[in-house]
C-alpha cells in the first residue's frame, strides 16, 4: 500500500498555531481580496466577545492518525551540521525532533533544493558545475548516528536533475552502505522536477543562468528519466514525484503504474507563493495574507491542516527547516562545546497538534456556528479522551465558545481541561509564545519545555462547556471519559 507524505516548505503562523499546508490533490483555491489586519484596539474600544457554538459529533469515517505523522525535512547542505558528528552529536536537535513524535520513530526527510546538487564521487560520474555539494563519509556517519539514536526512518533525495543514472546509483549505494537498510524508508527521486525548465540549475562564473532542462521539458520527459534512473538504484522503496505544484499531479497514476517501486508519494505544499509574486500580491506570504480566507481555506483553516491531511489519507507531514530561512522551525548552534537552540513560534503550534492528535486518534465530526474567524476540530483518542482545538483568528476580538460533546441531556459530564497557546502582541508576535503557560528556553540546551504545560478546569453547565478564547490564540480542550483521571 502506498503512503503519501507532504513536505510543508513554507509555514504560516497564528501564534505558531498555523503551520503549513495540506497536500490535497485538487486545484488551489482561487485568491480572494484580503482585508488588512489591524493592531489590537485600545481597551476602551475593544469589541465584546464573539459568541461561537461548537457541537462535537462522532468519529469520521476516515483512517486514524498514523504513528510518526509529524516529522522534519532538512537540506543535504545543512543536515550534518545540525546533527553534529557522532563524537559530539547535537542532543538538542535530537530532542526537538523527538518532541514531534513522542514514543515513535520519527520520519526525517533530507532533500529539498540541494537534492539535485548533491553527488558522491565515483568512477564514471561527470562532476558538472551543477554538482555543488559532495557527500562525504563524515556526512553519512552524522546522519546514520542521528537516525540510529532516534530510531528514525529516513527519506533521502537522489539527484535527478543531473540526468546521470550512474551518479544517482553511486549516491544511493553510498547512502545505503553507510546508513543501513533498516533506517531507510525510501529514496526520493529528484526535487520539484516541474521547475527544472523554469528555475536555474546553476549559474556560470559570468552569471549566466543554466537551466536544468529545455523549455519543452514536460511530464513524459520526466517519466522517462525516472524509469532510466530507477533501473540502476538499489532495492529500496522509492518516493516521488516531490512536486511543488499541482500541474503534473494529474498524471500521478501514470507514474505509479509505470514504476511500482514508488511506495511513497511526496508533494510539497506552500500556503502562499514567494518565488513568482510581488509583495503587493495577495499570494505573497504576509501574516495578513496567511490568515485570509483564500489561504486558510486552502490550509484547511489555519492550525487544522494536519487534521485535513490525515482526513485525506496522507500518512505524514514533514516540516522543512533550513538555517537562515524565514520558515525555519529552530536555530541550532554550538558555542564553547555546548549545543543549544532557539525555537520559532510555529514549533509550539506543532506541539499542540501532536498532543491533540496522538497515534490512533480518530478525527471527530465538528460543527461550529460563528463568524468565520473561529476554527474548531477534534479527535477521539484510543483511551477515550476527546480533544478539541479552538482557534481565534481575530486580531482584536475575544470569543466565548460554547461546546456540546456527545451524550444525553442526563449524562453527568466531567470537567474539561483547557490548555492555551498564546503570545504577547497577538498576530504580530515573533517570540514569547507559551503552551500551557510554559515554553522552551530561548537558548535551550535540552530541547524540552521548562516545565509540564498547565491546564485549567472548566465545569460543565447544563450539558455544555463555556471556554473563552482570547484574540489571536488557540486552546486545547480535553474531556476525559467519566471516572478517568487527567
Amino acid at each position: 500500500m502506498r503512503s503519501a507524505i507532504a513536505t510543508a516548505a513554507a509555514v504560516a503562523a497564528l501564534l505558531g498555531a498555523a503551520p503549513a499546508a495540506t497536500p490535497r490533490i485538487a486545484a488551489d483555491s482561487p485568491p480572494s481580496p484580503v482585508a488588512p489586519l489591524t493592531a489590537n484596539a485600545p481597551a476602551a474600544l475593544q469589541p465584546g466577545p464573539a459568541a461561537v457554538s461548537v457541537s462535537v459529533g462522532g468519529p469520521m469515517r476516515v483512517a486514524p492518525i498514523p504513528a510518526s505523522f509529524v516529522g522534519v525535512s532538512m537540506e543535504y547542505t545543512s543536515a550534518a551540521d545540525l546533527a553534529g558528528p557522532p563524537s559530539d552529536a547535537d542532543t538538542v536537535l535530537q530532542q526537538l525532533i523527538r518532541n514531534l513524535a513522542p514514543g515513535q520513530s520519527p520520519v526525517i526527510r533530507i532533500g529539498g533544493d540541494s537534492t539535485d546538487h548533491t553527488w558522491y564521487p565515483s568512477p564514471g560520474v561527470d562532476p558538472s558545475p551543477g554538482l555543488s555539494f559532495e557527500l562525504t563519509q563524515s556526512w553519512i556517519d552524522s546522519i546514520e548516528n542521528l537516525a540510529k539514536t532516534l530510531s528514525a526512518q529516513l527519506i533521502l533525495g537522489v539527484n535527478l536533475e543531473a540526468d546521470q543514472p550512474q551518479l544517482a546509483a553511486a549516491e544511493a549505494e553510498a547512502l545505503l552502505r553507510g546508513i543501513g537498510r533498516h533506517l531507510l524508508e525510501a529514496f526520493e527521486v529528484g526535487n520539484e522536477p516541474s521547475y527544472y525548465a523554469k528555475l536555474p540549475w546553476y549559474r556560470t562564473a559570468d552569471g549566466l543562468q543554466v537551466d536544468g532542462r529545455p523549455s519543452s521539458y514536460g511530464f513524459s520527459d520526466y517519466a522517462g528519466e525516472v524509469s532510466r534512473l530507477v533501473a540502476g538504484l538499489p532495492a529500496v522503496p522509492l518516493a516521488a514525484p516531490a512536486l511543488g505544484d499541482f500541474g503534473w499531479m494529474r498524471w500521478l497514476g501514470r507514474l505509479l503504474h509505470a514504476e511500482p517501486r514508488i511506495d511513497v508519494v511526496t508533494f510539497h505544499r506552500y500556503p502562499l507563493k514567494r518565488c513568482f509574486t510581488t509583495p503587493a500580491s495577495p499570494q505573497y506570504p504576509t501574516i495578513a495574507n496567511l490568515l485570509s480566507r483564500a489561504a486558510t481555506i486552502g490550509l484547511a483553516n489555519s492550525v487544522a491542516p494536519y487534521a485535513a491531511i490525515a482526513r485525506d489519507g496522507v500518512s505524514g507531514v514533514n516540516f522543512h527547516t533550513l538555517p537562515a530561512a524565514a520558515y525555519r522551525l529552530f536555530d541550532v548552534y554550538q558555542s564553547g562545546g555546548t549545543w543549544s537552540a532557539t525555537v520559532a513560534p510555529e514549533y509550539y503550534g506543532i506541539l499542540m497538534f501532536v498532543e491533540a492528535a496522538p497515534p490512533g486518534a480518530r478525527l471527530l465530526s465538528v460543527a461550529d456556528k460563528g463568524d468565520g474567524e473561529h476554527v474548531a476540530w477534534g479527535t477521539l483518542t484510543t483511551k477515550g479522551a476527546t480533544h478539541l482545538v479552538l482557534i481565534n483568528e481575530s486580531a482584536a476580538q475575544p470569543a466565548t465558545v460554547t461546546i456540546r460533546v456527545p451524550g444525553t441531556p442526563g449524562d453527568r459530564l466531567p470537567p474539561a481541561w483547557v490548555q492555551r497557546l498564546e503570545a504577547p502582541g497577538g498576530l504580530t508576535a515573533t517570540g514569547g509564545v507559551t503552551l500551557g503557560g510554559t515554553a522552551i528556553a530561548s537558548q535551550t540546551t535540552t530541547g524540552t519545555l521548562e516545565r509540564p504545560p498547565s491546564a485549567t478546569a472548566v465545569a460543565p453547565v447544563a450539558g455544555t462547556y463555556a471556554v473563552s478564547v482570547p484574540p489571536a490564540s488557540a486552546a486545547l480542550v480535553t474531556v476525559q471519559p467519566a471516572g478517568q483521571a487527567r
